[in-house]
């Protein structure tokens, strides 16, 4: 074994005992199973400084609290895919057009923390990040599961995820020990920090020594101890420990996937023989219960059509009110749209097939559910529509919508491979990334806000509802100076300007001027823009 190679936390193998062998049986067989050999660490250039950089990750993870700012969060993800690419570059690994592809969603899932203030939400983004970064390596690499966009997206997530970052990872403190160890400049260093570690006494006397005889020195040491805020030490020290299991996730799958160290532990053909041992339902346990799904929804559309379409032209049945029509059967709608999602699933992964295809009359029956549940997606969006014209929008309302058109597009691709069969996964994938950083990208707040006012103000909507623009972000703010400036009603135009003054932003400025670290971990490029077009939010 090479100074380079490193079985950490490998014991020497033992040997394994054996069954005797009795009259007329045949030669010794193990009684023990023996455990495949683990692969050892292989430690080159690199690799130790890239450890320590995961450190400095693992501490900023907890020191700007990435899942509830704006620009630490967009800083946190460039740094690491930056040490990230710098590493491979290092270890001899070039981009191709597949990692770059996904690096330029990763970049741009990384965008919206930069642009745009932070919203309830956004811890999803953060793990649409993270995600995007695990396949982005992989990409890299030459370590996913499918070379090929697909439905294998969901074996390389769990791959990446779970398998190559936890079986690398002690490699972070291994490269960090073999450094030590193997290279003089890591003796110096480890000879010099436990050099400073000893003379902390001795200077701390000798210190105390000094300011207790000279006042001038003690005015210079207490001008130092101004600059040294001691009081975060502990802080520090906390943070460091709990960043420790971050640093060595972030190692353990770059490391892991650089070196294709327990990579093919999930592997296509694997998957494939998984998913066809799951193929055990007869056909005909499936068949009745789809069938008579098709035939519940058939009876529901020809009762209830003339009640469920009346949307469409905007009219509303008789003794109804916006809100009650609105209200009434969108959330069971949008259930049973799930459900039958759910149903598709679970047939496609349970029904036996006949010489591996999907039997043709199961693919028609929920051919048909497909395009049931379409209709329902959009009978559903059409009452959403319908309340939003009469009461406006809101971040929930936003929200409801976008997932019906994410969950509308992707059963239309289920219907085209229900009638021409095609790599479904694909465009599936392609069309939620997109959907994830078409919300993201776009600001939500100022467009709901910006479609409140303005139909407020050309008389489609009643009332605005000022307390909801408190809470959001400053992007409502310009919307609201204009209602203040434009409503026809004095006391609207009052309400928009209290909404001004105890917006979320002005409690934000107050504590930047009370801690730059604040100011610093939520500063974006929209509310930097608010604040300079009405400099008297910070008067």
């Amino acid at each position: 074994m090479s100074t380079q190679d490193y079985y950490y936390g490998t014991v020497p193998p033992q040997p394994y005992p054996y069954a005797g062998a009795g009259p007329g049986v045949g030669p010794a067989v193990s009684a023990t199973v023996p455990k495949p050999p683990r692969v050892p660490y292989r430690f080159g250039p690199g690799d130790a400084a890239f450890a320590l950089a995961c450190l400095a990750l693992g501490f900023l993870f907890w020191e700007w609290n990435i899942a509830f700012a704006s620009l630490s969060c967009f800083l946190f993800f460039l740094a690491a895919i930056v040490c990230s690419l710098i590493y491979l570059r290092r270890k001899g690994i070039r981009q191709n057009a597949r990692s770059l592809a996904v690096l330029s969603v990763a970049l741009l899932g990384d965008l919206p923390f930069l642009l745009y203030d932070r919203i309830e939400i956004n811890g999803a983004l953060v793990l649409f990040e993270f995600a995007a970064c695990l396949i982005w390596l992989g990409a890299s690499c030459r370590t996913t599961v499918s070379e090929k966009l697909s439905g294998f997206l969901t074996s390389d997530l769990i791959n990446q995820g779970f398998v190559v970052s936890f079986s690398n990872f002690a490699g972070l403190f291994a490269s960090i020990r073999v450094s030590m160890r193997n290279r003089a400049s890591g003796k110096r260093i480890l000879a010099g920090f436990i050099g400073v570690i000893v003379s902390i006494p001795v200077i701390v006397i000798v210190s105390s020594l000094l300011v207790s005889a000279d006042s001038g020195y003690e005015s210079f040491a207490d001008r130092i101890l101004e600059y040294i805020n001691f009081e975060r030490v502990g802080t520090y020290l906390i943070e460091f420990a709990v960043g420790l299991p971050i640093a060595c996730y972030i190692y353990g799958v770059v490391y892991g996937n650089a070196n294709n160290r327990n990579t093919k532990n999930i592997t296509k053909e694997g998957t494939s023989r998984t998913l066809a041992g799951l193929h055990c339902l007869p056909r005909a346990a499936l068949y009745v219960p789809i069938t008579v799904l098709n035939l519940i929804y058939f009876s529901f559309f020809a009762v209830m059509a003339p009640y469920l379409f009346s949307a469409f032209g905007g009219d509303l049945p008789a003794s109804y009110t916006f809100a009650e029509y609105a209200r009434r059967g969108f959330f069971e709608l949008c259930a049973v749209a799930a459900i039958n999602l759910g149903v598709l699933i679970f047939t496609y992964l349970f029904a036996k097939r006949a010489s591996g295809e999907y039997p043709k009359p199961l693919r028609v029956l929920t051919g048909i559910l497909s395009v049931l549940t379409a209709l329902l997606i959009v009978i559903a969006a059409s009452k959403m529509f319908l309340y939003i014209g009469a009461y406006g929008l809101s971040r929930l309302r936003v929200y409801t919508l976008w997932f019906l058109i994410l969950l509308f597009a992707a059963f239309i691709a289920l219907i085209i491979w229900h009638f021409h069969p095609f790599n479904a996964g694909r465009p599936i994938v392609l069309i939620v990334t997109a959907a994830i950083l078409a919300f993201f990208l776009t600001n939500t707040d100022g467009l709901i806000a910006k479609y409140n006012v303005e139909n407020y103000l050309s008389g489609e909507l009643k009332s605005v509802d000022m307390e909801m623009m408190m809470t959001m972000s400053a992007s409502v703010l310009p919307y609201l100076y204009e209602l203040e400036a434009k409503a026809p009603a004095k006391a609207v135009r009052a309400d928009a300007a209290d909404a001004i003054r105890n917006h979320r932003l002005n409690y934000d400025l107050q504590s930047e001027v009370s801690s730059p670290e604040y100011a610093f971990h939520n500063w974006n490029l929209t509310s930097a823009e608010v604040v300079r077009a009405h400099p008297e939010l910070t008067g």
